[in-house]
């Protein structure tokens, strides 16, 4: 694997061979990110290209010093990229959790199980009753897996707000699904 000192390198030096080194490296994840937002392909791949664009344009801005690291920095450009599509088309409550996986179902109530596992379109209005902030928060964690230090970082907001976003997530979520909330 190549080293990220040497891709931030070659950025820098303007260096189109360090572009393709990174998007080789990162296309996969960033489009997987850009579709959940949009769950259309063809806007999926517009917000992959921009991101890249942006990340070539903008990489004087970005100092590595050991902590910064150039992946989280292309996740919040792509995240960015798609909170603004979603602004642009009017849509925030669009997101779609279709990645929402067996081994996060156990954040929801257990007893009420009936349409969860077999509607999609449920898991979609779900999610729309999240605010965007909520659901970027709530997708970083459960689906990109990312940490609370990391997500405050992705977002440049402190990890007790990211700890607030994911509790009022879930509150509306069992919410939602008619389990009682949690008593603070």
């Amino acid at each position: 694997m190549i080293e990220e000192k040497r891709i931030i390198k070659l950025l820098k030096e303007k260096n189109r061979e360090g572009l393709r080194i990174l998007y080789n490296m990162k296309y996969k994840k960033i489009f997987k990110i850009a579709y959940g937002y949009t769950n259309i392909k063809e806007e999926a791949e517009d917000i992959l290209q921009e991101t890249f664009v942006r990340v070539y344009q903008k990489i004087d801005r970005f100092n590595y010093n050991g902590k910064n690291s150039l992946d989280k920095w292309v996740v919040r450009i792509c995240i960015n990229l798609s909170l603004d599509y979603l602004r642009k088309k009017k849509a925030e409550k669009i997101f779609l959790f279709n990645r929402f996986t067996e081994k996060n179902r156990y954040l929801l109530p257990h007893d009420e199980k009936k349409s969860l596992y077999n509607s999609t379109k449920d898991i979609e209005k779900a999610l729309s009753s999240l605010s965007a902030k909520q659901r970027v928060v709530f997708s970083l964690k459960y689906i990109e897996g990312f940490s609370v230090m990391d997500i405050a970082k992705i977002l440049n907001c402190s990890p007790n707000t990211v700890k607030k976003h994911i509790y009022r997530s879930l509150v509306k979520l069992r919410r939602y699904y008619g389990g009682k909330d949690e008593k603070s």
